[in-house]
């Protein structure tokens, strides 16, 4: 019981997943549900990070997406990036993935959170299936871009 308080108020688990639940993609959703079940079979407990504070919750009230995270998936409270530098602090690692946790199109909004800049650096960081999601096209457009953002890393 004690183990389930923490997760729920105090955010103290072994591992948690960093990648885009919050999105309209069933799949998005899904793997969030099946990486939570996977980690948590190993006998670990994890939660998913939930969205930034600037992401418009109205956006997503009544979707598949937040009805799906209310009952399935152990969200985080919502944390700016100071709160995420303390919340690395005792945990485990961090899973990164799935499905283009790196396009910069979906990410742009908050880079540090993508980009686990905010994890301690003895802290474990895996990808699981971390991809950019993008076509050769879309990644050359944005070449001029990426080099601007890469200076605020």
């Amino acid at each position: 019981m004690n183990t389930v308080f923490d997760v729920c108020n105090n955010d103290k688990v072994d591992y948690i997943i960093v990648n885009l639940w919050h999105t309209f993609n069933y799949g998005a959703s899904l793997t969030a549900w099946a990486m939570q079940t996977l980690i948590e079979s190993f006998g670990y407990s994890c939660m998913l990070l939930n969205r930034n504070k600037f992401c418009k919750e109205h956006i997503y009230q009544n979707s598949f997406s937040k009805n799906f995270a209310d009952k399935f998936l152990n969200l985080s409270k919502i944390y700016g990036l100071s709160g995420l530098k303390g919340l690395s602090k005792n945990i485990r690692g961090v899973i990164l993935g799935s499905d283009q946790v790196l396009r910069l199109a979906c990410i742009d909004y908050d880079l540090h959170r993508y980009l686990l800049n905010w994890v301690e650096n003895n802290t474990k960081k895996i990808a699981l299936s971390a991809s950019f999601g993008i076509e050769k096209e879309e990644f050359l457009t944005c070449a001029q871009y990426t080099n601007e953002k890469s200076e605020l890393i």
